[in-house]
């Protein structure tokens, strides 16, 4: 009998010291995601879950509210309990949330509970079995290994590390860092190249313009009006949808989220003061505040050039380790 509780304590105490090791091992996760097509060139920072062990974990019922497609359910859930299994339809009708739902867009950051286990799912009359784990009475599962049953893509963006999620995209095998690296490497070349098209010269330019604006001689700046034009079509072009279609874009910007806003932010910027150059060449007046807009101009395009500067850090770096 002693014999029994000695045993009994030791396997407790294994169980403790696991359990918080465990815990060490579980912490919030804050990753960010594009989830296309509705979220274009944007990131959700709503899909909310756990990291595990280096391995983002999310709520199949996070993933129900979360993954919209055109402004529709993606996918509803239903939860046999007599099976512990959980059926899953393309589109359908989500389950109307209650208060305890509320628990998934304010998770705690250590949860009490996280039991690891086999998260059972029947998809198109077929049964699946998935690593997952039961935290705080919720089947969480890898995001890759739901998009694999469910046929929709998963990539990383090693740059900006947001997870994109293409709902209208089959899936993939994930990309290695290198191989990222490599497949992204002429789109970043290209996306460089037409900054540079439009902004190279802009900088000189803007300075002089600002040194003149007590004597502005129009005539002087009219190929600078002309540049700050072509700056702000060429940038429209690229995320204006006429007609609801989605435009050409020189690059896939969902990878180049804050070098987009950038080049937004700038058009903007470029647009006002064509206004100004339009408007004081035909009433004689300069706007008081048309140095500011230059300046902001100018934040603007270094701004940009700090963010070309990241992309470019992050290839060198792997040409230099394919050098090695």
């Amino acid at each position: 009998m002693k014999k029994f509780k000695v045993l009994s304590l030791s396997l407790l105490l294994v169980f403790i010291m696991s359990g918080s090791i465990f815990a060490q091992r579980i912490v919030k996760s804050d990753q960010e995601m594009v989830i296309l097509p509705n979220n274009a060139n944007f990131t959700n920072p709503n899909f909310f879950g756990y990291n595990i062990e280096g391995e983002n974990y999310f709520s199949l019922r996070s993933m129900e509210w979360n993954l919209m497609e055109k402004g529709k359910s993606y996918i509803s859930l239903n939860y046999s309990a007599e099976e512990d299994k959980v059926y899953i339809e393309k589109g359908g009708e989500v389950e109307e949330y209650t208060e305890d739902d509320s628990i998934m867009f304010n998770l705690p950051e250590k949860p009490e509970r996280v039991l690891e286990k086999e998260v059972s799912i029947n998809f198109k009359g077929e049964d699946y079995k998935l690593k997952g784990y039961n935290i705080d009475d919720r089947n969480y599962v890898k995001l890759r290994d739901l998009s694999k049953v469910l046929d929709f893509s998963v990539d990383y963006d090693f740059i900006n590390k947001n997870i994109i999620i293409n709902l209208e995209e089959p899936y993939k095998e994930a990309l290695s860092e290198e191989q990222f690296a490599q497949e992204h490497r002429l789109e970043y070349e290209k996306l460089k190249a037409f900054v540079a098209d439009l902004t190279t010269g802009l900088k000189e330019e803007s300075l002089n313009f600002k040194g003149d604006l007590k004597n502005l001689d129009h005539g002087k700046y009219a190929d600078y009006k002309d540049g700050l034009l072509e700056l702000k079509k060429a940038v429209t072009d690229q995320f204006y949808i006429p007609d609801g279609e989605q435009p050409e874009t020189v690059v896939d910007f969902n990878y180049y989220i804050e070098l987009l806003e950038g080049l937004k932010g700038v058009s903007v910027t470029a647009n006002e003061l064509v206004y100004i150059y339009d408007t004081s060449q035909s009433n004689g007046h300069l706007s008081p505040y048309t140095g500011d807009y230059v300046d902001e101009l100018l934040e603007g395009l270094n701004e940009i050039e700090v963010e070309l500067e990241r992309y470019a850090n992050f290839y060198e770096s792997h040409r230099m380790e394919q050098a090695e």
